[in-house]
């Protein structure tokens, strides 16, 4: 039907019709290339990475999958600001980039579960560890935790790098008094 409206049409119009047609054509066919050959962008990735230390026997962990879990970071305001992943604890399938960080120092020692890290691309070009919490109680008292954290880090973010200062480790451990209140738990 087109073509044949086309044939139709260049064979009665004037030479001028013709070309105002054709450089309509010209055009049309112009602006649908670019916008073929530019792909809708992506999300802007987040600066941060919140790694989520996972032990499928550990009791807050389940916990914590049920009530929050990927799904529920993803839908939740936070994820706009960081990225969730998990890693296994154990896990002989964990990503390399984390095993490698890990024993280059780039993530501190790891003790419980579940533990959520914050990791974020330095000026070196290598993600590290720039905070941490502990635990799992429920799901306002992680968001919050989450919240505090990205507070904390947030400004230390130019585009999507780190900025570590005067070559000072920033770092803050928000759950240290948390976990030495659970060991005095545990003890008694």
């Amino acid at each position: 039907m087109t073509l044949t409206m086309h044939n139709t049409l260049m064979r009665f119009a004037s030479p001028t019709v013709q070309a105002i047609l054709l450089g309509l054509a010209i055009a049309v066919m112009s602006l649908t290339t670019r916008a073929q050959e530019t792909e809708p962008p992506l999300p802007h990735p987040t600066a941060i990475q919140l790694i989520v230390i996972d032990n499928p026997g550990c009791p807050a962990c389940q916990k914590f999958n049920a009530e929050v879990g990927q799904n529920g970071f993803d839908t939740h305001k936070f994820s706009s600001r960081a990225t969730m992943s998990f890693i296994v604890s154990g896990a002989t399938n964990n990503p390399e980039w984390f095993l490698t960080a890990y024993r280059d120092g780039r993530v501190k020692q790891i003790q419980y579960t579940p533990t959520f890290i914050f990791m974020a691309l330095t000026s070196s070009g290598e993600s590290r560890e720039v905070g941490r919490f502990v635990g799992y109680r429920d799901r306002d008292w992680f968001f919050n935790k989450v919240e505090e954290m990205l507070n904390l880090i947030e400004p230390h973010i130019d585009g999507l790098i780190f900025k570590e200062g005067d070559g000072d480790e920033l770092y803050w451990d928000k759950s240290h008094s948390e976990v030495q209140e659970f060991d005095r738990k545990r003890s008694v």
